[in-house]
């Protein structure tokens, strides 16, 4: 019943429900079954305050995996919380790595392109080092691929317009034909064919 309240609190911002928990009570090492901790929780939730008392005043581990491979940032990336995202890559401790992979092989990059969210993969192409428009997930997807599945045409664009030449990187055979098909549904849709 603690834990659910405890990731109840982190999801909403209850900063004084947890500000009132003992140390032992509240830890990185307090999961839910998937071994997300209440760093994922906030992230997804967007809730930067909450990630910077958990990070900052109760050392939570900001890079802590789940059970798929996920840290807190890929987490905010999948959700859309730029803000947070922000946060985890600009003022974590030690400090995340842009191009980190979840367990499937998929960046932040790939996550916030997945789900659409534009603004997210715009900034992470104007404010990281590394290319990642052509690191492949295990799949051999690429973030265009993952855009196009997801069928976000505003992404795809973007993805295209920073590095056009990605578009002929193919995902591994078995993938292929269903990244193929999504694309061009949403070339259908958008009609761009």
């Amino acid at each position: 019943m603690v834990t659910s309240q405890i990731f109840k609190a982190t999801t909403d911002g209850d900063l004084s429900f947890l500000l009132s928990l003992k140390p032992e009570q509240l830890t990185d090492k307090v999961v839910d079954e998937k071994g997300a901790n209440c760093c994922h929780y906030a992230s997804r939730a967007g809730r930067v305050d909450v990630i910077e008392y958990l990070v900052q005043s109760r050392h939570f581990n900001h890079q802590k995996r789940s059970e798929v491979g996920s840290t807190p940032a890929h987490d905010a990336a999948a959700s859309g919380k730029l803000t947070t995202l922000q946060w985890l890559l600009k003022n974590a401790r030690p400090p995340l790595s842009e191009d980190d992979q979840d367990g499937t092989g998929a960046t932040i990059l790939h996550l916030a392109a997945r789900y659409g969210h534009a603004s997210v993969v715009e900034w992470i192409l104007d404010n990281t080092q590394n290319d990642l428009t052509v690191i492949k997930a295990a799949s051999g997807a690429i973030p265009l691929h993952f855009a196009a599945s997801g069928g976000s045409m505003d992404t795809v664009q973007i993805l295209l317009k920073e590095s056009p030449r990605c578009v002929n990187i193919s995902p591994s055979v078995m993938v292929e034909h269903l990244y193929n098909l999504c694309f061009v549904k949403q070339l259908i849709i958008h009609a761009i064919l």
